[in-house]
């Protein structure tokens, strides 16, 4: 005598709440299928998800690994789903661990990427010789264009000075924030077909500012 199981009916909604706990669709289709029964075999689940039976035979395995369906030995043999709120409380737990763990590497990652990018900057060449007026202007721009504004601010300031060398100076330099200078050597102070040497070295920034507060005190006021 054939036996007619019914299955109360799946929503969507219910396969989407489990698909978003960490199974996939096929398997949420088959577990909310056994939990709405007593225990049915892979011919029954096949049938009543209208999966392909093979399907259904590569995921059950899977299901009983993650303990959420037991595998009853009769013959033929059945698959029973454990209780629903054990369910969800046993995605939920995985999921925060999975979370946990997801945060771990992260904060690795992002670890490891803060110092590959220190080691970047580390590797920043130290010299760097500019060999045309265009790179010169472009370098010079660069380093003086978020300033502007500072440099307009400065001269409303009563101790804004500027100074006046009696010697032609023979050469130009430009210092910022103590981190960047460009030294550009010529006879005429000019920048025309002069090679400019520019550097983050700290040694000849010292080196730079010293030669150039020299430059200020041997100098005369406008």
């Amino acid at each position: 005598i054939k036996r007619k199981i019914t299955i109360a009916l799946i929503t969507n909604e219910e396969i989407n709440i489990f698909n978003s706990l960490g199974l996939s669709y096929c398997q949420a289709k088959i577990y909310l299928t056994l939990a709405n029964s007593e225990g049915l075999t892979v011919k029954a689940i096949a049938n009543a998800t209208k999966m392909a039976r093979e399907q259904t035979y590569n995921i059950m395995p899977k299901l009983v690994q993650q303990g959420l369906v037991e595998k009853i030995i009769e013959n033929p043999i059945k698959y029973k789903a454990i209780p629903i709120n054990e369910c969800v409380s046993k995605l939920m737990d995985d999921r925060k661990r999975k979370t946990l763990e997801l945060e771990t590497k992260t904060k690795e990652l992002l670890k490891n990427f803060s110092k590959r990018k220190m080691d970047q900057i580390s590797d920043v060449p130290q010299f760097v010789l500019l060999g045309s007026k265009e790179r010169v202007l472009q370098k010079i721009k660069n380093l003086s264009e978020n300033n502007m504004g500072n440099v307009e601010e400065l001269k409303k300031n009563p101790n804004f000075k500027i100074r006046f060398l009696r010697v032609p100076f023979k050469s130009i330099l430009a210092i910022k924030d103590n981190c960047d200078a460009i030294l550009i050597t010529s006879a005429s102070s000019s920048i025309d077909d002069t090679p400019g040497l520019c550097s983050v070295n700290s040694a000849f920034i010292e080196i730079a500012r010293i030669y150039f507060e020299n430059m200020w005190y041997n100098s005369i006021e406008v």
